[in-house]
């Protein structure tokens, strides 16, 4: 009964520790399941249930073992059932060890956590479209990284069109005939001559026939 307190002492108050997350494995324990010993090994093992260190390695597995035997009888075939149900209760899902001959390799299977697990397959649709696209539209307006001004990529202005020139017009003036002509914004163009064509003066008081000239 006064174990436990020793035990915490020893090496337990480590599962209790808030301060540090660190395993914890008992490297040896074993006994006859007799008398005293098996009194303190169903107390050994309760204790680590308890504590929840139920990875432990024990001694041993040949029977030769002066003073604890092991999990063999002594015909080395025949297994200490009441060895292995005290370890049962201790870890239901212990490490397996074995020995591949054909392929010389040593395989460990078991989880160790004390919980038996059936791996479950994938039943996801790889084949499935993928979740709908952003919706979100980039912004109308340029948008500033940094120092750097990034225009939209949906520009809603037009540029407005291609700068148009007014061609000169001449003025004409019916009162003045001879002066240069000037264009509608201002600019006096290269003089040009103005001349009217000859007409005919039928003045039948004159019937010589002479023509007479404006200029």
């Amino acid at each position: 009964a006064n174990m436990p307190a020793i035990w915490d002492t020893h090496f337990g108050f480590i599962r209790n520790m808030t301060s540090l997350d660190a395993a914890l494995s008992v490297g040896e324990w074993g006994g006859e399941m007799q008398g005293s010993d098996e009194v303190w090994m169903n107390a050994f093992a309760q204790y680590l249930i308890n504590i929840d260190a139920r990875d432990t390695w024990f001694w041993c597995l040949n029977p030769n073992s002066g003073d604890t035997g092991g999990l063999l009888q002594s015909d080395w075939t025949t297994p200490e059932a009441s060895k292995l149900t005290a370890l049962d209760r201790l870890q239901p899902d212990p490490s397996k060890i074995t020995y591949n001959s054909a392929t010389n390799t040593v395989c460990i299977t078991g989880l160790g956590d004390g919980l038996t697990s059936t791996p479950t397959a994938d039943t996801s649709d790889p084949s499935q479209a993928p979740s709908k696209a952003p919706t979100a539209k980039p912004s109308q307006n340029p948008s500033m990284v940094g120092d750097t001004a990034y225009p939209s990529s949906d520009p809603t202005t037009e540029p407005s069109k291609a700068p148009t020139t007014k061609q000169p017009t001449i003025d004409k003036d019916e009162d003045n005939t001879d002066a240069p002509t000037r264009t509608s914004d201002g600019n006096t163009p290269t003089p040009t001559a103005v001349t009217k064509a000859p007409t005919i003066d039928e003045d039948e008081e004159n019937t010589d026939g002479k023509v007479k000239s404006l200029l």
